[in-house]
């Protein structure tokens, strides 16, 4: 009895003891703290919350709490440039500016360009009209009111310190000035963009020698993404290119751009190509020009090949060493159906050359015999996620085959869309049980329209004998876990 009232005697104290300390405070906390709470301010996705919340606004108050938070805030706000506007010295007012601008928006953690002012030379030796970060506006007294910024509420920025911008219709007036020296990522969001003003953004004097990422997302209202534009502009230092879906582009584009390649390229993706313009001609230009000792992605989706260019593209994957990721889909082909003689199909090289350093793979629509890519996958020691939706039951008829192949540092495994109702699924799996292979890694399994029944997903579950984050009819549920009695009992909500 002694010893528990001790116990719980110094237990008293201490709590008391701690009570007694100041909470921290934010102007306590190190530039390093304030500097990782800016940056996930930045990448919280807060417009799905509201329209009126704006990491931006909220970091630009935040430089103002305490000194301590100034200049990361500040930092964070300019380093990833969306916002802009004009502003001009005000007639009425001395050491003031107007803002102008043809749209409303929020004038707190916008960029202001100063166009009235004298040009200031930057380090690539190109002239930039001054460049203001607002901390606040207030109304003047005209009618309409227009906002007015006093000079106290605007801080100078140097160019070199924004690194990343995202160019839309409202701002595109912003490509009429050279982009900042140390810009590494340039996004274009062409969608409603005029043809003038996406040609003027790829234009030489706008692309400087430091640009690392480019990425052109050519969805509707433009007649054709200017490939030569973009070939003739690309620098050599350009790590990552993404073009996605563009309306246009045919086999002397795709050759363009394949000869403007950077030996440095790291991320590459060419997604939607296929078009009635662009043949496998076109395809093995760009896969011949791709840098295979240096490439970590590659992502040719939605592209038609031959097996001309298959065999290029196995070719190529023999002498990579670094690639992590690579993403094909041949289902615009023929090329992945057996040739005449009845010898191997075209695609066979390819599952054969695949490299041991991937650690995500997608081969929707690709496989034509689960059993000749067990060959492979049994090779692949670090893959983690790994894509085989759409397989057809010709193809499916041999899972059972392929489960037992699988390396067991797989993550994740996407069999969506693949007519599982024969069982060939849990075959497979107590195969592999029996030969002792086991998939400790495993959380997330997409059997999404599949066609297995509860009693056999029961069953698949079972067999795995794993926690399970599942795809749901209303989508994926982030961190949820699932057994086979819960499954069993869920009511209908889980369709498959």
């Amino acid at each position: 009895m002694a010893t528990d009232s001790s116990s719980s005697t110094t237990c008293r104290n201490r709590v008391h003891s701690n009570a007694g300390l100041p909470s921290p405070r934010l102007d306590d906390l190190p530039f390093e703290i304030v500097a990782t709470i800016c940056r996930q301010a930045l990448a919280s996705d807060v417009q799905d919350l509201s329209h009126d919340l704006d990491p931006k606004h909220d970091l630009v108050q935040l430089a103002r709490v305490a000194p301590n938070c100034y200049m990361p805030a500040l930092r964070a706000v300019v380093r990833h440039a969306d916002r802009f506007c004009l502003i001009e010295p005000n007639a009425q007012v001395c050491g003031v500016w107007t803002l102008e601008r043809a749209f409303s928006i929020q004038a707190v953690g916008c960029i202001a360009f100063d166009v009235r002012s004298p040009r200031v030379p930057g380090p690539d030796g190109l002239a930039r009209p001054p460049m203001y970060l607002l901390l606040g506006a207030v109304d003047d007294t005209s009618v309409p009111p227009r906002e007015i910024v006093p000079r106290g509420m605007a801080v100078l920025i140097p160019p070199t310190a924004i690194r990343t911008m995202a160019v839309m219709r409202l701002n595109s007036w912003v490509l009429d000035y050279p982009l900042p020296p140390k810009l590494a990522q340039l996004a274009i969001h062409t969608r409603f963009l005029t043809v003038r003003a996406q040609v003027g953004t790829l234009a030489g004097h706008a692309l400087g020698s430091r640009r690392q990422r480019l990425g052109v997302h050519g969805r509707v209202h433009i007649p054709t993404i200017p490939i030569p534009m973009i070939a003739r502009t690309l620098p050599s230092s350009m790590h990552n290119l993404l073009i996605i879906s563009p309306k246009r582009i045919d086999d002397t584009d795709a050759e363009l751009l394949a000869s403007a390649l950077s030996p440095w390229m790291r991320h590459v993706r060419l997604a939607g190509l296929a078009t009635k313009l662009l043949s496998s001609r076109g395809v093995m230009a760009i896969l011949a020009h791709l840098p295979a000792d240096q490439l970590v992605s590659l992502d040719l989706s939605h592209n038609g090949q031959s097996a001309e260019s298959l065999h290029l593209l196995a070719h190529w994957l023999q002498r990579t060493t670094r690639l992590e990721l690579l993403a094909v889909d041949f289902t615009l082909s023929n090329a992945n159906s057996p040739n005449q003689s009845g010898g191997p199909i075209a695609f066979d090289p390819v599952l054969a050359a695949l490299p041991t350093t991937l650690r995500t793979l997608s081969l929707k629509h690709s496989i034509a015999s689960a059993a000749e890519f067990a060959k492979s996958a049994v090779r692949l020691r670090h893959l983690h996620t790994l894509h085989l939706s759409y397989m057809s039951p010709a193809a499916a008829s041999s899972l059972a085959t392929l489960i037992p192949c699988l390396p067991p540092s797989v993550r994740e495994l996407d069999l969506s869309y693949i007519d599982l109702n024969g069982g060939m699924l849990l075959t497979g799996l107590m195969t592999a049980h029996t030969l002792g292979v086991q998939f400790p890694e495993l959380v997330k399994l997409n059997l999404w329209m599949t066609g297995i029944t509860m009693e056999q997903l029961a069953a698949i579950l079972d067999a795995l004998k794993n926690s399970l984050r599942l795809c749901a009819k209303d989508g994926p549920r982030k961190g949820a876990t699932c057994d086979a009695d819960r499954v069993c009992k869920g009511n209908g909500r889980w369709m498959w």
